[in-house]
């Protein structure tokens, strides 16, 4: 059991001054002293400490290491994870670097762990909210608060905190907003096929970014899966394309990130045409890749969200008013989905054509393109006539 005391002495300057101590034993067996200036927290203190000591968990201020340290704990775990291929991708390792690195570390990484409270964690959400110079949008604080709650859930695991204040108390932040997909119309694709009609012969950049974009309109693949494309998973035969791996910012090649993401799609005529007159015409590399930079390496995303793409949506007159790109690649594999449902398809079959792990997904990004199917209409209908006679 724990107690509290009041402590009365005289200061130097012959002030009276008093403080408030919870004295109790740790479950290790060890006394310990921590000292208050009020009451109300001292007692607050104690019933937490009996808690946490009687479950086993309590860890004293003088030997909790702080946020900084246990963000470093985490990354230390997420990069062997990384070594050992145990579902971390090298995109996501580089993305929680950063995110410690500039929101966590500079602004709550002294803090003990012991010490760290939901008001403050509420505090440091609502100053990353609040920067006008880096204002982080809810989909960045979403990111940012799962990367912290996993660091904090680490060091829990490890005994080295007793509570998860974020996941027991999770900070306020502002709700995510509906994504608004940006679809291009069928007129602006046009456009883009239409530069592809001459270009594409004529290799180069160009020729590679109009490919790519074709890939994407016909078959709905992910960049990723595009820039990955080997012919050996390309069957002109049965005229279809295996999605057997996707590459990363980085040019690594690897297996799709899901079960789902393993598919046959297939390839339509006139994408068959142009296939085969790219095979014709591409010099070879080593990796077999369809699409592949001048020294025969997966295409690089940067440089081709920087160069290739730009200078293909310029052609087709596709950029904003100020010379910013009206849509990203990414687009275009919304715009297949929605030639898939345009076109009748069952939902599952274009589930199964994107790549999406479940029929949710699917319905969550597209269930308002499907048709209705007038069933809603129709009970309305038969509810109004029942009542009304």
């Amino acid at each position: 059991m724990a107690s509290v005391r009041k402590r009365k002495w005289v200061a130097p300057d012959g002030a009276d001054r008093e403080a408030w101590i919870v004295a109790y034993t740790d479950q290790g067996g060890k006394r310990r002293l921590k000292t208050f200036d009020k009451k109300k927290d001292a007692d607050r203190y104690r019933t937490q400490v009996e808690t946490e000591v009687e479950k086993g968990i309590h860890t004293p201020d003088s030997e909790s290491i702080t946020v900084r340290e246990a963000c470093a704990r985490y990354l230390d775990i997420c990069e062997r994870r990384y070594r050992e291929k145990d579902g971390i991708a090298r995109t996501t390792l580089a993305a929680r670097r950063g995110i410690i690195r500039k929101h966590i570390d500079p602004l709550i990484g002294n803090v003990k762990l012991s010490r760290l409270s939901a008001p403050m964690v509420q505090e440091w959400v609502d100053g990353l909210r609040a920067d006008k110079d880096d204002p982080r949008s809810p989909w960045i604080m979403a990111h940012i608060l799962q990367c912290f709650r996993q660091a904090i859930t680490e060091a829990q695991r490890s005994g080295l905190v007793a509570r998860n204040v974020v996941k027991e108390a999770p900070p306020r932040v502002a709700a995510m907003p509906s994504e608004r997909l940006e679809i291009p119309t069928k007129e602006e694709v046009r456009r883009v096929l239409e530069i592809a009609e001459t270009a594409i012969i004529g290799m180069g950049e160009v020729g590679r970014a109009c490919l790519a974009a074709e890939i994407a309109v016909f078959t709905g693949m992910r960049e990723g899966e595009i820039f990955a494309l080997m012919w050996s998973n390309v069957d002109f035969e049965k005229r279809i394309i295996r999605v057997r791996h996707s590459a990363n910012r980085w040019g690594d090649i690897k297996e799709p990130k899901s079960r789902a993401g393993v598919r046959d799609v297939p390839i339509p005529p006139m994408l068959l045409k142009k296939l085969k007159e790219w095979k014709l015409a591409s010099k070879p590399n080593r990796k077999g890749l369809v699409l592949a930079s001048r020294n025969g390496t997966p295409l690089s995303t940067p440089n081709f969200h920087k160069t290739e793409w730009p200078r293909l949506l310029g052609q087709a007159k596709l950029l904003t008013s100020e010379g910013r790109n009206r849509y990203h690649f990414h687009a275009l594999r919304h715009f297949a989905a929605s030639l898939f449902i345009e076109q009748g398809l069952p939902p599952k079959r274009v589930q199964y054509l994107m790549g999406h792990a479940s029929i949710t997904i699917t319905f969550d990004r597209y269930g308002h393109l499907f048709p209705g199917d007038g069933l809603e209409e129709a009970a309305a209908t038969a509810i109004e006539s029942s009542l009304r006679g």
